[in-house]
């Protein structure tokens, strides 16, 4: 038998909880869905110009290699400018958080 720390195992145990807990709620009918999935279902009718530039914002600095993808095709495609400066660096301060240097 392993030994396994007990903030380890408890935190195992929770997990697995939590994961019961979902497939429970997904076996009643219920529909897991990300953030971005929400994001885009409330963005659903594209040809509504009022949120769009905000939606793209959020899609391109949070969406991974899909944000990268919509950046790639609004700078080399469509030749918009970038979103994001070039020169614009990001870094972590003391404390562990993301900053944005010039």
């Amino acid at each position: 038998m392993a030994f396994m720390p007990s903030r380890t195992l408890r935190a195992a145990r929770a997990r697995l909880r939590t994961t019961r807990r979902f497939a429970a709620i997904e076996q009643a009918g219920a529909v897991s869905l990300t953030a971005f999935q929400v994001l885009l279902e409330f963005q659903r009718d594209w040809s509504r110009k009022e949120h769009y530039e905000e939606v793209m914002a959020v899609v391109k600095e949070h969406g991974g290699a899909y944000g990268q993808g919509i950046e790639y095709v609004a700078t080399m495609v469509q030749k918009a400018p970038a979103s994001r400066n070039d020169k614009q660096r990001r870094t972590r301060n003391k404390k562990g958080n993301k900053v944005y240097e010039q």
